[in-house]
């Protein structure tokens, strides 16, 4: 997957995340697992999901001595 280094594309405001059933918790679970394989391939210490064009308000990132976090903004 081509990470989007763009920053006008990059800067597009995204949308809301509402969870409204158990299956976006499989999404997110989804999301969460391509985000960290991807930030892992790409040898970085955090990724967006933005920049993998996926339009949703997420991250993960590494933290020194400790598991990567993953973060989503309503």
């Amino acid at each position: 997957m081509n990470i989007i280094t763009d920053i006008e594309k990059l800067r597009v405001p995204l949308n809301d995340f509402e969870m409204k059933e158990v299956l976006d918790l499989v999404l997110l679970n989804e999301i969460h697992n391509l985000l960290l394989i991807e930030m892992k391939n790409n040898n970085g210490q955090g990724l967006a999901a933005n920049q993998l064009g996926l339009n949703i308000k997420m991250f993960v990132m590494r933290i020194t001595g400790s598991s990567p976090i993953c973060m989503i903004n309503p």
